[in-house]
């Protein structure tokens, strides 16, 4: 029995475009498919490759996978996760996906099409290859039922990351955030440190009506216990307000001065 998964092992990798050691695919143990009902998928990689969809078949459940880089036939543990794919792994093996490419980023690259230009017949034959097709910024038209099976698709797959897995859960602190935000007793606090200062600007006296603002002294996210302590809160103008809150050294001010822009500043007063 041993001897006939070794051969069947052997047999899937061989046929690879670059074949896979022998003692490598020795080890490899056959599993059932882990792509589940993918058939569709397995089908139209099966084409891509030229091969058989019954020998491609094989070799995914051989444990094996095909590098879209090195085009090599590699153990599903020589690549990376990637939850947003049907097999959860990625399409490069990781020595390719660690090779850096020079030409994998535009930025500082000057443009090979820098000062010319289309002739006017060169754009007339453009427009008319284009006329009458879809544009690509509006997707591929999908019916009503055809997005149904796609979304049905994505929330009831195993690779969805959900509740603790996924990146930008919060366990609920964002929600309390808000709710404390919108809660009845938040204006109630507003309120009460505006009368309790006078309704006057602490820093700068300004007492124009709409331009104050109720500043908490010890952070809302960080100190949720005193978010409603009158004792926490002080008046203060929009100017003030925002001066409070400013950092020149975030990272959004730090981009602003790399590409020579202003930081914000308040407006000085109209002359009379």
């Amino acid at each position: 029995m041993r001897a006939a998964a070794d051969s069947k092992t052997e047999r899937a990798a061989g046929t690879a475009t670059q074949p896979f050691s022998t003692a490598v695919t020795r080890t490899l143990q056959c599993v059932p498919n882990p792509m589940g009902s993918h058939i569709g998928t397995l089908k139209v990689a099966a084409r891509r490759l030229r091969l058989d969809f019954a020998d491609y078949k094989s070799r995914i459940e051989c444990g094996l996978k095909h590098c879209t880089t090195c085009k090599r036939w590699q153990p599903i543990a020589s690549f990376g996760k990637d939850l947003t794919r049907y097999d959860g792994r990625d399409a490069k093996c990781v020595k390719c996906r660690r090779v850096e490419n020079p030409y994998a980023s535009l930025k500082g690259r000057i443009s090979t099409f820098k000062g010319k230009s289309h002739t006017p017949r060169a754009r007339a034959l453009m427009s008319a290859a284009k006329k009458g097709k879809p544009s690509p910024k509006q997707g591929i038209p999908r019916t009503q039922e055809e997005r149904e099976a796609i979304s049905r698709g994505i929330i009831k797959s195993p690779n969805t990351p959900r509740a603790e897995k996924h990146y930008a859960f919060s366990f609920g602190r964002r929600q309390r955030k808000l709710n404390d935000r919108r809660s009845h007793l938040y204006p109630k606090w507003r309120e009460a440190v505006f009368q309790r200062d006078g309704y006057r600007c602490q820093k700068c006296g300004d007492d124009r009506g709409g331009n104050l603002r109720a500043h908490h002294l010890k952070s809302f996210a960080e100190h949720p216990e005193l978010r409603f302590e009158i004792s926490n809160g002080i008046t203060l103008c929009h100017t003030c307000h925002e001066l409070e809150h400013f950092k020149p050294e975030s990272i959004r001010n730090v981009r602003k001065l790399k590409r020579g822009e202003k930081l914000w500043a308040p407006k000085e007063p109209a002359p009379p």
